[in-house]
């Protein structure tokens, strides 16, 4: 076998031993070398030590811990390949490195997270003075719990070992260890549901609060660039704790190859615990600044940046604004906005007059904090529903896969879309509003935004045609000739007409301070963020509002046709031709596919037809309602939830894997029998 033969082999070999052992080793002292030096700046070198800085000594600790463990046993042992050391030092290993260091991870990105909530949240709670102060009580706390699993699951069976032959940490066959297996899966969904909750909420309140009044222009953007910092450490952080627990728990499961399967576990837990270090050292300002002292590369008198942040957190609790003063929000943190000349006197002047609207589902917060909470039970969902498409769905069905997994990843991007990525804000009846999403806070422009999303709308719409006549081809496909070229140039062209018909509306974009001011006209009394926010108004001209109706109306017509064309014939094949099929079980099993993808379009399309029917009703009314367009956004963010839902509850193969993993009988035994799959292998005529 050659070199790559071996490395991809699906039995553990010397040469992937090698290879594991070196990239180990390098992981391994990288990370040492960065939590070490995080934790000895924050000990020695950095003078007043705020909780935030105290619990990021406490996660240096834990990382350096599991860094070393692995060059003390783990990277030696897989070098040797056969040369081991006494079962209880490999139980002892196991347990410090994969218990009591791994554990001080997640519960101190709870604490740290904690941190940054009570700092913003409750900053008189945070200020007030303590005998015992909260974060070391948290500290004390986070590493008697972590002792706890480090001394309750070491008797023999609840080991926790490192496995040569799997080049990683596996616990022993027990009860022990099945117990412990639950305890961990129901603590790490926890913690991770609530760091990421508290990390969307943090990241919209740190922004919203970026600026103070009381404060010199010079001061201001200090703070923001500290907050900035701040917020993507915690936030980032934040991604890594999830991102490991997703690799110990699941994602190291879907692979056979034992590479892989190395890379997400063993390799994966040393690899973040090295990038936490270099996070730490390098996004925050006073480690850094410490970690320069401790290297002599800044002398103790130059020391200007390491209490610049303890300074900054204490100010940013003092100003409070009044009910009066501009709404400070989402967007100023990443751009310096202010209310155009032209709407100037309409704000200070005409807007005063109108009603406040106070409701809390009218405000953009609501909509985008909702939004993203959504996001954190719908990911793992698609991720799944992807797998299970690409790795269950039977042979007989191979010629509806790639169409099935088509319209998934557009009903999963759309919904990311709407979620986290654009998440628009409307001020419908007017074609304005602004996105609150991730493509904002990167300065992507807002014209390619809206382009973008309605352009994935269409894709997604069309990936249904793709669907149904996938399905009709497989039925009447032994009654035509090769018709590959025309079937690739019939989706190409929907395709085209889905990407370019928008354009023309996107190269005539509307000057945007007097199309503001023209839009009162419509909507006189919208919510404040109109007037401080980053408004985009897409189209005023009637020409154009035209052109987008009608164009609209010609493509989402031309889609609804090709679809009914394609069901009718399927329906006809199925219904009226069955002389032309070889089995009556063959029609059952092709018309319970038929009516399965029917549902599975048609509960999704609900999520789509009836907010927009209302939308088109009150732009057609010009009637104003915030928390109607509101609602609107967050509906539409159910569709993909609904048609995933759909997907893996409608059809057999996925139903069946599904409830096997709710019940302890076997997949085979939801149903499947050696006549059924006999019949099945007719059903596919591709």
């Amino acid at each position: 076998m050659g070199f790559f033969d071996e490395l991809f082999s699906l039995k553990s070999n010397e040469t992937l031993r090698v290879v594991a052992a070196i990239s180990l080793t390098i992981v391994s002292i990288l990370g040492a070398v960065f939590n070490l030096i995080v934790l000895f700046s924050i000990i020695f070198r950095v003078s007043k030590k705020d909780g935030f800085l105290k619990i990021c000594c406490l996660k240096s600790f834990g990382n350096g811990i599991v860094c070393v463990g692995y060059l003390v046993w783990p990277v030696p042992v897989t070098f040797l390949n056969s040369l081991f050391l006494p079962h209880m030092f490999d139980a002892f290993m196991g347990q410090l490195v994969g218990w009591f260091a791994w554990c001080i991870g997640p519960l101190s990105q709870v604490l740290l997270t904690s941190n940054r909530i009570s700092a913003v949240f409750f900053p008189q709670l945070y200020n007030r003075y303590y005998r015992f102060t909260p974060s070391n009580i948290g500290i004390i706390v986070c590493l008697l719990v972590a002792f706890l699993f480090f001394a309750a699951f070491f008797p023999e069976g609840c080991h926790y070992l490192y496995n040569l032959e799997y080049i990683g940490w596996l616990p022993e066959d027990s009860l022990c260890t099945t117990v412990r297996r639950y305890i961990f899966l129901v603590s790490m969904f926890l913690i991770v549901v609530f760091t990421t909750a508290c990390g969307v909420v943090l990241f919209l309140k740190l922004i919203a609060d970026s600026q103070s009044r009381s404060m010199t222009d010079a001061q201001s953007t200090k703070r923001r660039q500290k907050h900035r910092k701040v917020l993507y450490q915690t936030l980032v952080q934040n991604s890594l704790i999830l991102a490991d627990t997703l690799n110990t728990t699941v994602t190291y499961k879907l692979f056979t190859l034992l590479l892989l399967q190395f890379l997400t576990l063993s390799f994966s837990m040393v690899f973040i615990r090295m990038l936490e270090g270099l996070i730490m050292l390098t996004m925050n300002e006073r480690i850094n600044s410490g970690a320069k002292l401790l290297f002599g590369l800044k002398k103790p008198g130059e020391n200007h940046g390491v209490n610049i942040g303890h300074t900054m957190m204490r100010t940013s609790r003092l100003p409070r604004f009044k009910h009066h003063s501009l709404i400070i929000n989402f967007y100023q943190l990443f751009m310096e906005l202010q209310i155009d000349e032209s709407l100037y006197q309409y704000y200070y002047y005409t807007y005063p007059t109108c009603p406040k609207d106070e409701r809390l589902f009218s405000k953009w917060q609501t909509l985008a904090v909702s939004s993203h909470i959504l996001l954190i039970p719908f990911l793992p969902l698609y991720v799944f529903t992807g797998y299970v498409i690409l790795k269950k769905t039977p042979k007989i069905m191979g010629s509806m896969k790639w169409a099935m997994l088509n319209l998934h990843l557009w009903a999963s991007f759309v919904d990311i879309l709407l979620c986290s990525l654009i998440t628009p804000y409307f001020f419908f009846p007017s074609f304005s509003g602004f996105p609150i999403g991730l493509f904002q806070v990167f300065g992507v422009p807002i014209a390619f935004q809206v382009y973008l999303g309605m352009t994935s709308v269409f894709l997604q719409m069309f990936s249904v045609v793709l669907l149904f006549e996938n399905r009709c081809h497989s039925l009447i496909a032994h009654r035509l000739s090769d018709h590959k070229w025309k079937r690739i140039l019939f989706h190409l062209v929907n395709g085209i007409i889905a990407v370019f018909y928008m354009i023309p509306v996107c190269l005539n974009i509307p000057e945007q301070s007097v199309a503001k001011l023209n839009e009162l006209t419509k909507i006189p009394c919208p919510t404040e963020e109109y007037f401080t926010g980053p408004t985009f108004v897409f189209l005023t001209s009637s020409f154009w509002q035209r052109y987008l109706v009608i164009a609209t109306a010609i493509v989402a017509s031309l889609m609804f046709t090709e679809l009914l064309i394609f069901t009718f014939l399927c329906a006809h094949c199925l219904y009226f031709a069955m002389n032309h099929i070889s089995s009556i079980l063959t029609v059952r099993l092709q018309k319970s596919f038929f009516v399965g993808s029917l549902i599975q379009v048609l509960i999704p399309f609900v999520f789509y037809s009836i907010p927009s029917l209302i939308i088109a009703i009150t732009i057609s009314m010009e009637y104003y309602n915030q928390v109607l367009n509101n609602v609107f956004v967050l509906v539409m963010s159910f569709h993909g939830f609904a048609a995933t839902i759909a997907l893996l509850i409608i059809h057999r193969p996925y139903r069946t894997y599904v409830m096997s993993h709710f019940s302890n009988k076997n997949p085979q035994s939801f149903g499947t029998s050696a006549n059924h799959s006999k019949s099945l292998k007719m059903v596919s005529r591709s």
